[in-house]
Protein backbone atom coordinates (compact mmCIF):
# COMPACT_ATOMS: atom_id res chain seq x y z
CA UNK A 1 0.00 0.00 0.00
CA UNK A 2 1.09 3.16 -1.13
CA UNK A 3 0.16 6.05 1.39
CA UNK A 4 1.43 9.99 0.78
CA UNK A 5 3.60 11.73 3.10
CA UNK A 6 5.96 9.99 5.10
CA UNK A 7 5.33 7.57 8.14
CA UNK A 8 4.66 8.96 11.05
CA UNK A 9 3.99 6.78 14.84
CA UNK A 10 2.77 3.60 14.12
CA UNK A 11 1.42 1.03 16.55
CA UNK A 12 -0.11 -2.94 16.27
CA UNK A 13 -3.23 -3.45 18.20
CA UNK A 14 -5.49 -6.82 17.55
CA UNK A 15 -4.09 -7.47 14.03
CA UNK A 16 -4.19 -3.82 12.75
CA UNK A 17 -1.94 -1.22 12.22
CA UNK A 18 -2.60 2.50 13.69
CA UNK A 19 -0.40 5.02 11.56
CA UNK A 20 -0.07 8.73 10.74
CA UNK A 21 1.02 9.46 7.94
CA UNK A 22 2.43 13.25 7.64
CA UNK A 23 2.96 15.79 4.72
CA UNK A 24 4.80 19.15 4.89
CA UNK A 25 2.49 22.18 5.17
CA UNK A 26 4.66 24.69 3.22
CA UNK A 27 3.15 27.95 5.90
CA UNK A 28 4.07 26.92 9.33
CA UNK A 29 6.91 24.36 11.22
CA UNK A 30 4.01 22.12 11.97
CA UNK A 31 3.47 18.81 9.13
CA UNK A 32 -0.61 17.70 7.87
CA UNK A 33 -1.93 14.44 9.06
CA UNK A 34 -3.34 11.80 7.92
CA UNK A 35 -4.47 8.81 9.82
CA UNK A 36 -5.01 5.12 8.89
CA UNK A 37 -6.22 2.02 10.17
CA UNK A 38 -4.43 -0.79 8.32
CA UNK A 39 -5.08 -4.39 7.70
CA UNK A 40 -2.28 -6.90 8.82
CA UNK A 41 -1.43 -7.04 5.63
CA UNK A 42 -1.29 -3.26 5.14
CA UNK A 43 -4.51 -2.31 2.96
CA UNK A 44 -6.10 0.54 3.67
CA UNK A 45 -9.54 0.05 6.24
CA UNK A 46 -10.33 3.39 6.86
CA UNK A 47 -8.81 6.71 7.03
CA UNK A 48 -9.63 9.23 9.70
CA UNK A 49 -9.67 12.78 10.08
CA UNK A 50 -7.17 14.38 12.23
CA UNK A 51 -8.46 17.24 14.32
CA UNK A 52 -6.40 20.44 14.03
CA UNK A 53 -6.30 20.53 17.70
CA UNK A 54 -4.18 17.08 17.44
CA UNK A 55 -1.97 18.67 14.37
CA UNK A 56 1.51 19.18 16.28
CA UNK A 57 4.75 18.35 15.93
CA UNK A 58 5.50 16.55 19.25
CA UNK A 59 2.50 13.95 19.86
CA UNK A 60 2.92 10.39 20.66
CA UNK A 61 0.97 7.61 19.73
CA UNK A 62 0.18 4.54 22.06
CA UNK A 63 -2.36 1.78 23.58
CA UNK A 64 -3.94 2.26 27.30
CA UNK A 65 -5.89 -0.33 28.29
CA UNK A 66 -6.32 -1.56 24.82
CA UNK A 67 -7.38 1.93 23.58
CA UNK A 68 -5.19 3.93 21.29
CA UNK A 69 -4.62 7.15 22.08
CA UNK A 70 -2.77 10.10 21.51
CA UNK A 71 -1.25 12.41 23.67
CA UNK A 72 -0.33 16.23 22.12
CA UNK A 73 2.64 18.13 24.13
CA UNK A 74 3.43 21.27 24.31
CA UNK A 75 -0.09 22.90 23.60
CA UNK A 76 -1.74 19.83 25.50
CA UNK A 77 -4.56 17.30 25.58
CA UNK A 78 -5.23 13.60 25.29
CA UNK A 79 -7.27 12.25 22.58
CA UNK A 80 -8.78 8.82 22.40
CA UNK A 81 -9.90 7.04 19.21
CA UNK A 82 -13.54 5.88 19.21
CA UNK A 83 -13.22 2.34 17.88
CA UNK A 84 -17.71 3.25 16.55
CA UNK A 85 -17.80 6.01 15.91
CA UNK A 86 -13.77 6.28 13.79
CA UNK A 87 -13.30 9.55 15.50
CA UNK A 88 -11.10 11.43 17.86
CA UNK A 89 -12.39 12.66 21.14
CA UNK A 90 -10.41 14.26 23.83
CA UNK A 91 -10.57 12.62 26.60
CA UNK A 92 -8.52 12.51 30.56
CA UNK A 93 -5.29 13.22 29.90
CA UNK A 94 -2.91 10.19 30.65
CA UNK A 95 0.73 10.29 31.93
CA UNK A 96 3.95 9.35 29.85
CA UNK A 97 4.67 5.38 30.66
CA UNK A 98 7.04 4.50 28.20
CA UNK A 99 8.51 1.06 30.11
CA UNK A 100 6.64 -0.16 33.25
CA UNK A 101 7.37 -3.98 35.14
CA UNK A 102 7.12 -5.07 38.64
CA UNK A 103 9.74 -2.73 39.96
CA UNK A 104 9.44 0.48 38.03
CA UNK A 105 7.51 2.89 36.40
CA UNK A 106 9.22 4.64 33.39
CA UNK A 107 7.87 8.33 32.45
CA UNK A 108 9.20 10.15 29.68
CA UNK A 109 8.51 13.66 28.21
CA UNK A 110 10.38 15.23 25.74
CA UNK A 111 10.61 19.31 25.26
CA UNK A 112 12.33 19.90 21.72
CA UNK A 113 15.44 21.48 21.82
CA UNK A 114 15.00 22.18 25.76
CA UNK A 115 16.13 18.84 25.94
CA UNK A 116 14.42 15.34 27.59
CA UNK A 117 13.61 13.57 30.83
CA UNK A 118 12.90 9.90 31.49
CA UNK A 119 11.66 9.22 34.94
CA UNK A 120 12.17 5.89 36.84
CA UNK A 121 10.27 5.75 39.62
CA UNK A 122 10.65 2.92 42.24
CA UNK A 123 7.66 1.27 43.00
CA UNK A 124 8.98 0.04 46.19
CA UNK A 125 10.32 2.98 47.64
CA UNK A 126 8.13 6.09 45.48
CA UNK A 127 11.73 7.57 45.10
CA UNK A 128 12.09 8.75 41.41
CA UNK A 129 15.47 9.02 39.44
CA UNK A 130 15.93 10.94 36.17
CA UNK A 131 18.32 10.32 33.04
CA UNK A 132 18.58 12.79 30.16
CA UNK A 133 17.73 11.46 27.06
CA UNK A 134 15.97 11.87 23.63
CA UNK A 135 12.77 10.05 22.55
CA UNK A 136 13.75 6.54 24.06
CA UNK A 137 13.13 2.49 23.87
CA UNK A 138 13.69 0.87 26.51
CA UNK A 139 14.54 -2.67 27.17
CA UNK A 140 15.57 -4.83 29.72
CA UNK A 141 18.13 -8.22 30.11
CA UNK A 142 18.14 -9.96 33.12
CA UNK A 143 17.35 -6.70 35.07
CA UNK A 144 19.55 -4.66 33.31
CA UNK A 145 18.02 -1.57 31.59
CA UNK A 146 19.11 -0.29 27.79
CA UNK A 147 17.86 2.46 26.78
CA UNK A 148 18.15 3.64 23.16
CA UNK A 149 17.42 7.01 21.00
CA UNK A 150 18.20 7.53 17.53
CA UNK A 151 21.59 8.42 18.03
CA UNK A 152 23.02 6.49 21.29
CA UNK A 153 22.34 3.56 23.58
CA UNK A 154 22.91 3.61 27.70
CA UNK A 155 23.36 0.76 29.46
CA UNK A 156 21.29 0.93 33.45
CA UNK A 157 22.36 -1.31 36.03
CA UNK A 158 20.26 -0.20 38.52
CA UNK A 159 18.16 2.65 37.63
CA UNK A 160 18.44 3.76 41.72
CA UNK A 161 21.96 4.75 41.05
CA UNK A 162 20.95 7.68 38.96
CA UNK A 163 20.48 10.97 39.78
CA UNK A 164 17.62 11.07 42.90
CA UNK A 165 15.20 13.64 41.37
CA UNK A 166 14.49 16.81 43.71
CA UNK A 167 10.91 17.30 44.91
CA UNK A 168 10.67 19.93 41.90
CA UNK A 169 11.76 17.52 39.81
CA UNK A 170 9.79 14.79 39.62
CA UNK A 171 7.34 13.78 36.92
CA UNK A 172 4.13 14.52 38.62
CA UNK A 173 5.68 18.05 39.59
CA UNK A 174 7.48 19.02 36.41
CA UNK A 175 3.87 18.48 34.71
CA UNK A 176 1.68 20.33 37.21
CA UNK A 177 4.28 23.11 36.74
CA UNK A 178 4.73 23.07 33.27
CA UNK A 179 8.39 22.95 33.32
CA UNK A 180 9.99 22.69 29.95
CA UNK A 181 13.82 22.00 30.26
CA UNK A 182 14.94 18.53 30.33
CA UNK A 183 17.52 16.75 33.08
CA UNK A 184 21.60 16.71 32.56
CA UNK A 185 22.09 14.22 34.11
CA UNK A 186 23.79 10.90 32.99
CA UNK A 187 25.23 9.96 36.18
CA UNK A 188 24.51 5.88 36.91
CA UNK A 189 24.22 5.38 33.17
CA UNK A 190 27.05 3.63 30.88
CA UNK A 191 27.91 5.13 27.32
CA UNK A 192 27.53 1.81 25.04
CA UNK A 193 27.21 3.91 21.53
CA UNK A 194 26.50 7.49 20.11
CA UNK A 195 27.22 9.40 17.12
CA UNK A 196 29.13 11.94 16.71
CA UNK A 197 27.90 13.95 14.46
CA UNK A 198 26.70 17.01 15.47
CA UNK A 199 23.81 18.35 12.93
CA UNK A 200 20.78 15.58 12.37
CA UNK A 201 21.11 16.00 8.80
CA UNK A 202 24.36 14.51 8.47
CA UNK A 203 23.53 11.90 10.68
CA UNK A 204 24.96 8.54 8.29
CA UNK A 205 22.98 5.85 10.74
CA UNK A 206 19.77 6.63 12.56
CA UNK A 207 18.28 4.11 15.02
CA UNK A 208 15.16 3.40 13.85
CA UNK A 209 14.07 1.53 17.55
CA UNK A 210 15.47 -1.56 19.02
CA UNK A 211 14.12 -4.57 20.95
CA UNK A 212 15.34 -7.57 22.73
CA UNK A 213 15.82 -11.71 21.61
CA UNK A 214 16.68 -14.65 23.25
CA UNK A 215 18.57 -12.01 25.94
CA UNK A 216 20.42 -10.00 22.84
CA UNK A 217 19.80 -6.61 22.13
CA UNK A 218 19.09 -5.44 18.74
CA UNK A 219 19.02 -2.28 17.11
CA UNK A 220 16.95 -1.85 13.66
CA UNK A 221 18.95 0.99 11.52
CA UNK A 222 18.09 3.44 9.10
CA UNK A 223 21.29 4.50 7.03
CA UNK A 224 20.95 7.92 5.03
Amino acid sequence: THLPGNLGQIIKHDQKYYCFVESDDPYSSKSFKDFYILSSTGEVEQKIEVPEEMNSFYYDLHLRNDSVLTKVYLDGGTFYLDPKMLRWVRTKDVDDVVFENEMFHVNYLDFGEWGGTLWFKDKRSGMEYELASSTPVVNVINDTFYVSTDRSVWRIPDPTKLLQCVPSHTYSQVVAHHHRMGSVSRQGAELLYMDSVYYYEELGVRISTSFTSQDTLYLLCVEG
